[in-house]
C-alpha cells in the first residue's frame, strides 16, 4: 500500500460519518446507548428482533452479530412450538444499511487480515444460520419446521442488511425500500451470500450480474419483480400489520403469511421490468469487457448511463464479482468459504482504501483505481481473490455448531 493510501485511511478514521448508507460504510457511535439489538417476545410465539442503531442506519457490527447468533441459535434448543420471527430496523429510515467499516479499515491500513477475518467470519456464520431457518432452502432442523421468518425490508436495505433478510421466508418491501449491493463502488464485491442468491431463480443470469456489477438501487416494485421481496406492503400499514401479528393465534403454519397477505398490494411500475430486455441484451456477456463493449455500442440513453455507471466502479471488483456470480451454483457452505477468501483479499487491496476515500473522506466520487482499467486486471489477479489467504484458515460451517 502506498504512503498516500495509508494517509487517506488515517483521515477516514478521524472523519468518517456515522450516517453513510452504503455497505460497510458506518462507524461505531461513541455515546452510551441501549442494546444494539432488541428482542421482544410475546406469549403467542411472536419474536420481534429490532436492529437498534438508527443513527448509523442500523449498520451491523460484530457485537450485534454475536448477539443475534446467540439469540437465533437458542431456537434450536427450545421445545417445539409454532413461532414467528419478525426482523426489522429502528428509526424509520433503514432496515440495515450494511456492515461496520471499522475493523475493515484497520485491516486495510495495516495489511493485516485478522480484524477483517474476525468480522467476516462472524457475519457469514450468522447469515448461514439464518438460511437454515428457511425450510425451502436447506433441510430444516426438526425444531424449526414450525418457524416462520419475516424480514421488514422497508427503507435502506444494502449489503450486510441484505444478508440478514434475503433468506427470510417472507420478505416485505414497501414504497420506501431502497435495495442495493453497492460493493463494487468501494473495491469490494456483493458478499453475505450475494454470489449465491444473485445466481439463483429469476436473478440467475443477466439480472443478477446487472445488480451485482453495477450496484444499481432497486425500488420495492423492482424487488417484487426480481423475487427479492415476496410481499409489497404500504409503509403506512406496517404498524397495523405488526399489531395483528402480536394478537394472532398461530394455530396453523401459514397464519403469519395470511396476515401479511391481507396487508399486501400490487406495487406500481418496476424500472427493472421496463429495462429487462436491455439488461439481458447487454449483461448476458461472459466478461466485463464484453458488457462494456455492448453498452458502449448502443446509442440508447439507458445503455449510455449504465456504461457511465460501470466505468465508475473498481475494475478489479467488477471482474471478481462477475466470476463470483457466474460460479455461484455451489452450496451455501461453499459460497461462504469462497466469499471469506474474496472478502479478505478485497479489503487488503488498494481499491478498498481508495473507494472509501472517494465515498467517505473527499466525497469526490472520483476514485483512482489500481489497476486503473479493465485491460490491466489480469486473469492471474482475478484468480488470486479465490485462493486461500495466507495465515487465514478457510471457513468451515458445520450444521453441528448450530445445535
Amino acid at each position: 500500500m502506498s504512503f498516500q493510501v495509508a494517509k487517506r485511511l488515517n483521515l477516514i478514521q478521524r472523519h468518517v460519518s456515522p450516517d453513510i448508507s452504503v455497505r460497510r460504510m458506518t462507524t461505531e457511535p461513541t455515546l452510551a446507548q441501549s442494546p444494539l439489538v432488541l428482542y421482544d417476545n410475546f406469549d403467542n410465539g411472536l419474536k420481534i428482533v429490532r436492529l437498534n442503531r438508527p443513527k448509523a442506519l442500523n449498520a451491523i457490527n460484530e457485537e450485534m452479530v454475536s448477539s443475534m447468533i446467540n439469540e437465533y441459535s437458542s431456537l434450536f434448543h427450545q421445545s417445539q412450538k409454532r413461532r414467528v420471527i419478525f426482523l426489522t430496523g429502528e428509526g424509520g429510515k433503514a432496515f440495515c444499511a450494511g456492515g461496520d467499516i471499522k475493523a475493515l479499515q484497520a485491516s486495510s491500513a495495516k495489511k493485516d487480515p485478522k480484524l477483517a477475518e474476525s468480522f467476516f467470519r462472524s457475519e457469514y456464520k450468522l447469515d448461514y444460520l439464518l438460511w437454515h431457518l428457511n425450510e425451502n432452502t436447506i433441510s430444516p432442523h426438526p425444531l424449526l419446521k414450525d418457524v416462520t421468518t419475516i424480514a421488514n425490508m422497508s427503507g435502506i436495505t444494502m449489503g450486510g442488511g441484505v444478508g440478514l433478510s434475503i433468506s427470510s421466508q417472507i420478505r416485505i418491501v414497501t414504497q420506501n425500500t431502497v435495495f442495493a449491493m453497492p460493493e463494487t463502488g468501494i473495491g469490494l464485491f456483493p458478499d453475505v451470500g450475494g454470489t449465491f442468491f444473485l445466481s439463483k431463480d429469476k436473478l440467475k443470469g443477466p439480472l443478477g450480474v446487472y445488480i451485482g456489477v453495477t450496484g444499481q438501487k432497486l425500488s420495492g416494485a423492482d424487488c417484487i419483480y426480481a423475487g427479492i421481496g415476496t410481499h409489497y406492503v404500504d409503509a403506512q400499514k406496517l404498524g397495523d400489520l405488526l399489531e395483528e401479528l402480536k394478537r394472532a393465534e398461530f394455530s396453523e403454519k401459514d397464519t403469519a403469511r395470511k396476515i401479511v397477505e391481507k396487508y399486501s398490494s400490487t406495487p406500481g411500475p418496476s424500472a427493472l421490468a421496463q429495462n429487462e430486455e436491455k439488461i439481458r441484451r447487454h449483461f448476458s456477456e461472459d466478461s466485463v469487457e464484453g458488457i462494456v463493449k455492448s453498452l458502449q455500442s448502443s446509442d440508447d440513453e439507458w445503455a449510455q448511463k449504465t456504461h457511465q455507471t460501470v466505468m465508475s466502479k473498481s475494475p478489479s471488483s467488477m471482474k471478481v464479482t462477475l466470476r463470483g456470480i457466474l460460479t455461484g451454483g455451489g452450496t451455501l457452505h461453499d459460497t461462504f468459504k469462497k466469499e471469506l477468501r474474496m472478502a479478505i483479499h478485497s479489503v487488503l487491496s488498494d481499491d478498498f482504501a481508495e473507494g472509501v476515500r472517494a465515498v467517505l473522506v473527499d466525497k469526490d466520487n472520483k476514485p483512482k483505481w489500481n489497476p486503473p482499467n479493465l485491460s490491466a486486471v489480469t486473469q492471474e489477479r482475478v484468480d488470486s481473490y479465490f485462493k486461500p489467504v495466507d495465515n487465514v484458515e478457510d471457513l468451515q460451517l458445520d450444521r453441528n455448531w448450530i445445535h
